[in-house]
């Protein structure tokens, strides 16, 4: 547990670095015009940012590769899945692809690739933990307008599922890069991608409700009662109902996800919730130019409400979550957001304590607790 006390406060001492910054200068471009002290001044103020940002890059890159260490050096008993993912790949690079294992050949041909050089389960998570970060660090890195910021969020989001769910882990990193074709209009290659990450869980699927955005309104408490009527029936167990009847999900309506983990399905629905409002209100009168944003947003809100009848819908809302690293952040600078450093500091903090928390009293959520290393 020590362990993650020195990094939970590690991440709170790096957000009251990124928190503190002097409001930025206009840049040296200014200086074109002007002579003298002014332009001096201008150009230090510049020097000062830049060494700033170079600076917050360092603490955002030591903290990835944190993270990445600590996942791709586990031992297997880490992460609930870690064991059934090591033998899926024993198995695979053994016998070859099989659909008697009931996973996406995308991921059965990765483990015959890693299996060409070698055989060592080790190696393999290694090589799946590296996709994970490398994938989500370059996105956050190349985008965000707070690195600080999205080291914590990538850790709060991404570092229990990373140790877990190696299948839709990598899915999902795909699919963050789609969403980001979708903002760019390029939607040819975003549903290339879809696709390509349906190859590794077929839950990636999700993500083309992303083209939907034209027809999802922006009206947030008309999308809150929308929200709000799929919780009621999932909670009342009309949903479940209406599902079974359908012939979808029978596996999982019956099943031990079924009307259970409500705690931690409140808990994501009021995170989303909050996601969504402050995004929102950041956005308030940009609403058409950020609207891919903002139905991203709408659909993390809805498939999380979702969950009261199946909590594994949570694990679809996480498709939605991955982009907010970079969003929330971006909207403290880019919206009108007053108070944006207490904003940041609040949220995170309650993310940092909240992982915490769950550790304690909820261990069996994922075993992260003792953490060992595979060679202890």
């Amino acid at each position: 547990m020590a362990l993650y006390i020195i990094l939970i406060f590690i991440f709170l001492v790096f957000l009251l670095i990124a928190t503190n910054k002097r409001t930025q200068s206009l840049g040296c471009l200014l200086s074109a015009s002007q002579t003298g002290r002014g332009s001096l001044r201008v150009c230090a103020l510049n020097t000062d940012d830049r060494h700033y940002k170079k600076t917050n890059n360092i603490l955002a890159l030591v903290a990835i590769f944190v993270m990445w260490f600590l996942t791709a050096f586990r031992a297997w008993n880490i992460g609930n899945d870690t064991n059934n993912y090591v033998t899926y790949f024993e198995n695979i690079i053994t016998t070859g692809m099989s659909s008697q294992y009931r996973i996406e050949y995308g991921f059965q041909l990765l483990c015959l690739l890693v299996g060409l050089f070698t055989s060592d389960p080790q190696v393999f998570l290694i090589i799946c933990t590296t996709i994970c970060y490398v994938g989500v660090g370059f996105y956050a890195f190349k985008y965000s307008k707070n690195i600080i910021v999205s080291s914590v969020l990538i850790f709060t989001f991404c570092f229990s599922i990373f140790t877990n769910t190696l299948r839709q882990d990598i899915a999902m990193v795909i699919c963050l890069y789609a969403y980001r074709f979708i903002k760019d209009k390029r939607n040819f290659k975003a549903v290339l991608l879809i696709i390509f990450a349906m190859t590794f869980h077929v839950s990636a699927g999700v993500c083309l409700l992303l083209f939907a955005n034209r027809f999802i309104k922006s009206n947030f408490i008309l999308n809150v009662l929308i929200a709000l009527i799929f919780a009621l029936l999932g909670v009342s167990g009309v949903l479940n109902m209406i599902l079974s009847g359908l012939g979808l999900y029978d596996n999982y309506l019956h099943g031990q996800y079924a009307g259970t983990g409500w705690i931690a399905v409140t808990y994501s629905i009021l995170q989303s919730l909050f996601l969504y409002g402050f995004i929102y209100s950041a956005y308030r009168n940009k609403t058409s130019k950020n609207k891919v944003v903002l139905v991203n947003c709408v659909l993390h809100l809805f498939v999380n409400s979702l969950g009261f009848a199946v909590n594994l819908f949570t694990r679809a809302a996480q498709y939605f979550l991955l982009p907010l690293i970079v969003e929330f952040p971006n909207a403290c600078y880019d919206g009108k957001i007053k108070f944006k450093k207490y904003w940041l500091l609040l949220f995170c903090s309650i993310l940092l304590i909240y992982f915490i928390v769950s550790l304690i009293f909820r261990p069996e959520w994922n075993n992260l607790y003792p953490y060992h290393f595979f060679w202890d």
